[in-house]
């Protein structure tokens, strides 16, 4: 067993209430599920009626009801996490000295000391003159894809933790791009019980399943460089389109002849 599943976060609560109602053979159903979702054994309602002791079109209404519940669990998990990350860096700044920190910034005006905290959004920037500038804190490409996200996931959460991971891969993903990676993560059925917000997305490199890469192929003493569609089974450079099976990116990258850049698209997108 994989060490991330030595610790589950389980919807207790739920299971609870059916068991003080009388219903622990449906509480332990639940749980089961819940177990299953998490180890992506998900099983057939014949299954599930046969273990539960039920019939299939009460395993099948069961189900649903287990699905519903699943779903709140996790998006008040993650509406829970935003908000304690908040309340740990607000505690974790009266600690450590916030000119070292990156969501404070400081302006210092003779022996005055003036902070001023992301909430405020603007960025206070120094110059020779102490004539200030401000500017706004987030800016407007990674505006459209925090909207563009939310409507795909109304838990997205923490918009300045998404700003941090944001950074380190623009201009390299185009925010329409990333948000197709996002919306994509967001509805694959296989990530119901862990779709993660925004910044966690970006943070675990999520976008990488979701969009084309990139690359510098070493081959036969070329260097060609291409965008690379796994699923169309294509490299395309400037000039034309080769065929790439996956088994032949495999071997490729096995003999160290793939180098990947940094730039990744959607598939089709045109830049």
């Amino acid at each position: 067993m994989s060490d991330e599943m030595n610790y589950l976060f389980i919807p207790t609560s739920y299971a609870i209430s059916l068991q003080q109602n009388g219903q622990r053979a449906k509480a332990r159903a639940f749980l089961e599920y819940f177990l299953d979702l998490q180890t992506k054994h998900e099983n057939a309602l014949s299954f599930y009626a046969q273990s539960w002791g039920i019939s299939k079109a009460t395993a099948g209404r069961w189900v649903k009801e287990f699905q519903v519940q699943i779903d709140k669990f996790y998006e008040l998990w993650n509406e829970k996490n935003d908000k304690f990350s908040v309340r740990r860096f607000s505690k974790s700044s009266e600690t450590y000295n916030t000119f070292k920190t990156s969501n404070f910034w400081a302006l210092k005006k003779s022996d005055e000391t003036i902070l001023r905290t992301p909430r405020d959004q603007e960025l206070i920037l120094n110059d020779d003159n102490n004539a200030h500038t401000r500017e706004n804190d987030y800016d407007e490409s990674f505006e459209k894809l925090f909207k563009m996200a939310r409507r795909h996931y109304k838990y997205v959460g923490n918009k300045q933790e998404a700003y941090d991971e944001y950074k380190r891969h623009y201009p390299h993903i185009q925010p329409k791009d990333m948000a197709y990676a996002y919306k994509l993560h967001v509805k694959d059925p296989s990530n119901r019980c862990k779709i993660y917000n925004l910044a966690n997305f970006m943070r675990n490199d999520g976008h990488v399943s979701y969009l084309n890469l990139y690359l510098k192929i070493q081959l036969d003493g070329q260097t060609l460089e291409g965008w690379y569609d796994k699923d169309a089974g294509t490299f395309t450079t400037d000039d034309r389109p080769y065929s790439l099976t996956k088994d032949r990116f495999n071997e490729l990258s096995y003999k160290g002849q793939i180098e990947f850049l940094k730039q990744m698209r959607a598939p089709g997108a045109h830049q």
